[in-house]
């Protein structure tokens, strides 16, 4: 990604500005600011988000993510809409089929779920996260 003499004024600013605008707000910049900071913010995330995607090639699940999914599982169990709605709150980081299809997995990990089968593998932090909740409940299926 090539970067133009505009784009790089935007994120130089954005970089300049971000601590006096969590401190202050945007609002007390001028509109002409507020834009190219606004400009900054969005180049900048963008860029990192297109690093993490080629470096990485998927969004790896943080601790705390798993820990939010399992109680979004407890709260509103194999309701897959419900789920994502609930982890919204937490993380974007995420699309919505790989969250639905982390519900899914604790589905197939309960125990108390018998007509779910079909899925092998899963995430060893949202097992550990599940049984922290209720011990012994969820079962991992490798051999």
């Amino acid at each position: 990604m090539t970067i133009t003499s505009e784009q790089q004024i935007a994120i130089d600013f954005y970089a300049n500005n971000l601590q006096y605008v969590e401190s202050f707000g945007l609002m007390n910049l001028d509109r002409e600011e507020r834009l190219l900071y606004r400009k900054g913010k969005k180049l900048l995330e963008s860029a990192l988000s297109l690093k993490e995607v080629k470096t990485s090639g998927h969004t790896k699940w943080t601790i705390e993510e798993y820990h939010y999914l399992a109680g979004a599982y407890f709260n509103h169990g194999r309701n897959q809409r419900e789920c994502l709605n609930y982890f919204r709150k937490f993380s974007d980081r995420h699309t919505d089929k790989s969250v639905m299809i982390a519900v899914y997995s604790c589905a197939a990990l309960d125990k108390k779920v018998k007509e779910i089968s079909g899925l092998k593998d899963y995430a060893d932090g949202l097992l550990n996260a599940l049984n922290e909740i209720e011990p012994g409940r969820f079962v991992g299926t490798r051999k």
